[in-house]
């Protein structure tokens, strides 16, 4: 599932840059209301109810994890090691903080799915 929720979160970024995450949640909220169904998505949901959960899950993270998921999954223009001077974390600190978000985010999906 962590390699499923790595997707997602790959997923939410390209939708994030696209103009639907952080602040805008609430305007996908709208769409989705709205049944607008994306473009495909995961687990059977449509996409932009899939970017909604993932929205929801990643903005109840803790601040700290919450800046780590921002680097990685929406600055696609860094190294992985400027990445790393960007969060001031070694590469193997990154690893354990990523697979404690994938942990908390596959977590939540499955509340908010079930």
């Amino acid at each position: 599932m962590i390699d499923a929720v790595h997707q997602y979160l790959l997923k939410w970024g390209e939708a994030v840059k696209g103009g639907i995450g952080a602040a805008g949640v609430s305007s996908l909220w709208e769409r989705i209301v709205a049944g607008e169904q994306g473009s495909g998505g995961g687990a059977g949901l449509p996409f932009s109810e899939m970017a909604y959960e993932t929205e929801k899950a990643v903005q109840a993270l803790p601040v700290g994890l919450k800046r780590i998921v921002m680097e990685v999954y929406l600055n696609t223009t860094s190294t992985e090691a400027q990445k790393l001077i960007a969060l001031g974390l070694s590469k193997r600190t990154l690893y354990r903080r990523l697979d404690q978000i994938h942990q908390q985010i596959e977590a939540s999906l499955a509340t908010a799915l079930a």
